[in-house]
């Protein structure tokens, strides 16, 4: 079947169905979860009236696209994400002050942290993870101001720089979209794409956490190279090839 074809009957299936997946479209077809990922990215660009999802396509203003995308996002691989999280967290010292993104990969960090007796300063773009901590009297939380992402808790386009330039910022936890080894790191958002770039200059140590479903894989825009990126703590779920491949890029952490 020609890409062509398999994109008509993808059009076809979303129209009816409101929304499918990645996972369902790569078993229809019998075709790899990377190839389906390329035919929705250009369908979604072809198409405004359907929308890209973490996960697949739905179609917009259905009930479906009204969902709230971080919940779908944060029920995904949750085991792995909680593995990595782990990791990422016992990486914190006493008196660091670190950046946590608002991936629902980083939340787990801040599950970690919900508790914890070391003083950290947490400065975040997630409303989650600030309410989450809050009240831990040993955490000093800050909050960056811009604006909220519509169907997330993510503040982007940070208005005041000045705010992360008055931090020297021990470590920077982030997650993305894709990570693929010409590419580097990418999200589909490029306002946030903005904000990491500026969140990784400031920051002395940059820690990614990928979960498996991200490698090898190319979302809209770059933000950092592997070389810019000092850790990746991913989960025993990515295999051992594909590990070997990163880790002449990247010092790759595995749970």
């Amino acid at each position: 079947m020609f890409a062509e074809e398999r994109q008509q009957i993808i059009i076809k299936k979303v129209l009816t169905d409101k929304a499918v997946t990645v996972k369902e479209l790569s078993h229809l077809f019998k075709v790899s979860m990377p190839t389906i990922r390329s035919d929705l990215d250009l369908i979604c660009n072809l198409n405004p009236h359907i929308e890209r999802t973490h996960g697949g396509i739905v179609l917009a203003n259905s009930d479906v696209s009204k969902l709230t995308s971080y919940e779908e996002r944060k029920a995904q691989n949750l085991e792995e994400k909680k593995q990595i999280g782990a990791i990422a967290a016992k990486m914190i010292n006493h008196q660091d002050t670190i950046m946590i993104d608002s991936s629902s990969t980083c939340f787990e960090i801040a599950l970690q942290l919900e508790h914890i007796e070391k003083n950290i300063t947490i400065i975040t773009t997630s409303l989650n993870i600030a309410f989450k901590l809050k009240e831990n009297t040993n955490l000093t939380v800050v909050i960056i101001g811009g604006l909220l992402k519509p169907k997330s808790i993510t503040v982007q386009n940070s208005f005041d720089d000045n705010i992360i330039n008055a931090f020297n910022i021990d470590k920077y936890f982030f997650s993305a979209s894709g990570i693929s080894l010409d590419n580097g790191f990418s999200d589909y958002n490029y306002n946030e794409v903005i904000d990491k770039k500026k969140f990784l200059s400031r920051s002395r140590q940059a820690i990614a956490l990928i979960d498996s479903s991200k490698f090898d894989i190319i979302s809209k825009s770059s933000f950092a190279s592997l070389a810019e990126v000092d850790y990746l703590i991913t989960s025993d779920k990515v295999s051992q090839k594909t590990i070997e491949r990163y880790k002449k890029s990247i010092n790759i952490i595995t749970s």
